[in-house]
């Protein structure tokens, strides 16, 4: 039997952050540019290449899905899918779908380490966070559709704060096999039928 093999996790090479400042230099160099951590200003304070490099580590590093989330949230914090704002002025945010909140970090130019391919997966999985703007709480992230849609029902319910038609549609599909509704008539099923066969013998 062939045995699959596993998969290597992430690492950072120190190798690759050698070869980029080496390239960083060599194009400031052919441009005839200073590069930034030699350059000297009485009114600006530019990185030392310790912190150059130092930077361009952080940006290779082994993804943290939480971490990379609340450092991209300034940039998709406009665009979540559902929001609301309490009595009391708090506003909180619902981002569905990992894909989603990927591809809109994308769009607004975020950073995410795409060599870190287990990383990158780990937030197409998710199934969404909630967050409340202008707070320092956590973010919340969610890795099932049902406790995210539950935690986003309590909290309207907690804040007293109604649910939307739509909010309601999505809560339906995710929480109920089938959407509330109302009876049209008090008959039911079987008296239905009675009555249909009744009709048909007169």
């Amino acid at each position: 039997m062939i045995e699959s093999k596993k998969s290597t996790p992430y690492q950072l090479d120190p190798a690759l952050v050698d070869k980029l400042m080496a390239d960083l230099e060599a194009r400031h160099a052919k441009a005839g540019t200073v590069p930034f951590w030699e350059r000297q200003s009485p009114y600006l304070k530019f990185p030392t290449r310790e912190e150059q490099r130092a930077c361009i580590e952080r940006s290779l590093a082994p993804i943290d899905v939480r971490k990379c989330i609340e450092d991209n949230l300034p940039l998709i914090q406009n665009y979540p899918t559902y929001r609301f704002e309490s009595r009391d002025g708090r506003k909180f945010g619902a981002f569905l779908d990992g894909d989603r909140i990927l591809k809109l970090i994308d769009l607004e130019d975020g950073h995410v380490n795409k060599r870190d391919v287990a990383g990158v997966q780990r937030i197409k999985d998710l199934a969404g966070f909630i967050v409340e703007f202008e707070s320092c709480d956590p973010t919340i992230l969610f890795d099932d559709r049902s406790d995210i849609a539950n935690a986003w029902e309590q909290l309207h319910v907690f804040h007293r704060v109604p649910i939307t038609e739509e909010e309601d549609e999505y809560l339906n599909v995710i929480l109920h096999a089938q959407p509330r509704f109302e009876i049209d008539s008090p008959m039911d099923a079987d008296d239905g039928a009675n009555a249909a066969e009744d009709t048909e013998e007169k």
